[in-house]
């Protein structure tokens, strides 16, 4: 059962502006955007029976007219997860994703992973055949033969880490205010976002446009197992976005958000990040035979948490319904529709194979 002890200053430390895509360090789910509430929860479960009781717990969460979807992370065991038998038949309806933490390098982890649960409302909730169709794709990409590659950009692109100077100037904030209209972000949205210093962005521009984005949000977890402190350094690949085109120009399509994000990689492999991850859309309304941005995570070498989830005896899970993301100029899709998105993350072992050269 969830504990009603208080959470202290040295647990809740994500210090990071909204909007932030992390979330707080919190027992409790705590309003966020789109008819959210969400959190970490901050202590590790040890022992299936626990988890039983955790689930239960967040299972009984009441919705409001203002709340549709309840999402939170718990870090657990694998002995919890070991233990549960035909539990596991309760937690299935909530589970959406599985992080393994091996590998990650924090020894007092290393035995444990990162459960992603969700519930939503009827209205918010997609059909059996919507999230069948949305892992059958995914399926496809991650399992296929190793893609890992990386083409050198061409001559008539630049890209580059954001300075400070770069934040600040008016130029740039207006063209990701444009950018991030996808995202449903507000110009002081934006603004906060590029002057978080806890946030690493990259652009790549043709001449002075910026044409494909991507960041990094960084956040150090401070946890509690068996009531010895645990800090956990997290990075999150988010609001990576790619212009459709501009001045006739197509720019989806040429492998440009790959860039991108390749570049935020080498930039974590030279510091002290855990786990790198993307929550990363999957949704069945893209365009696209297959959704982009999986199919760059796995040519980034990212695991996807549908194997994960198999690994540990589940069937795979999906973020229902999660934040609404327009996927082009022709999606007309209303706000209150929101696409369903997929983990997929990086270790910090296969991080530093991959990137740390």
């Amino acid at each position: 059962m969830i504990s009603d002890e208080v959470v202290t200053n040295n647990i809740h430390d994500i210090p990071a502006p909204a909007p932030t895509s992390i979330g707080d360090v919190s027992l409790f789910p705590r309003r966020a955007s789109e008819g959210r509430k969400k959190n970490i929860y901050p202590h590790v479960i040890e022992n299936g029976k626990d988890f039983i009781g955790f689930v239960a717990d967040f299972s009984s969460y009441p919705f409001d007219e203002d709340i549709s979807r309840y999402t939170t992370r718990v870090f657990v065991s694998n002995r919890s997860i070991q233990d549960l038998g035909v539990d596991r038949n309760f937690i299935q309806p909530y589970l959406e994703g599985i992080i393994p933490l091996s590998g990650c390098r924090v020894d007092s982890l290393d035995d444990c992973a990162i459960i992603y649960l969700g519930k939503n409302t009827p209205g918010r909730t997609p059909s059996s055949e919507i999230i069948g169709t949305e892992i059958a794709k995914a399926r496809t990409i991650f399992e296929s033969p190793n893609t890992m590659s990386y083409q050198s950009l061409p001559d008539e692109y630049s890209i580059r880490i954001l300075t400070e100077a770069d934040r600040q100037n008016p130029d740039i904030q207006r063209q990701y205010a444009d950018l991030y209209r996808a995202f449903r972000y507000s110009s002081e949205n934006v603004s906060e976002m590029l002057l978080n210093t806890h946030n690493v962005l990259v652009a790549l521009f043709d001449e002075g446009s910026i044409v494909s984005t991507g960041m990094i949000e960084h956040a150090s977890l401070n946890l509690a197992r068996n009531g010895q402190p645990v800090v956990f350094n997290i990075g999150e690949i988010t609001e990576g976005f790619t212009r459709e085109g501009l001045n006739g120009k197509i720019y989806r399509g040429k492998g440009l958000y790959t860039h991108v994000a390749t570049e935020l990689m080498r930039n974590e492999a030279r510091n002290g990040t855990h786990l790198i991850y993307s929550e990363s859309n999957a949704d069945i309304s893209i365009p696209q035979p297959l959704p982009p941005v999986l199919i760059s995570a796995k040519k980034q070498g990212r695991e996807s948490t549908l194997s994960a989830c198999e690994k540990y005896g589940f069937a795979p899970g999906i973020l229902r319904r999660h934040v609404n993301i327009i996927n082009d100029s022709n999606d007309a899709r209303p706000e209150s529709i929101q696409n369903d998105l997929l983990v997929t993350y990086l270790a910090r072992e296969r991080l530093l194979q991959l990137y740390g050269r």
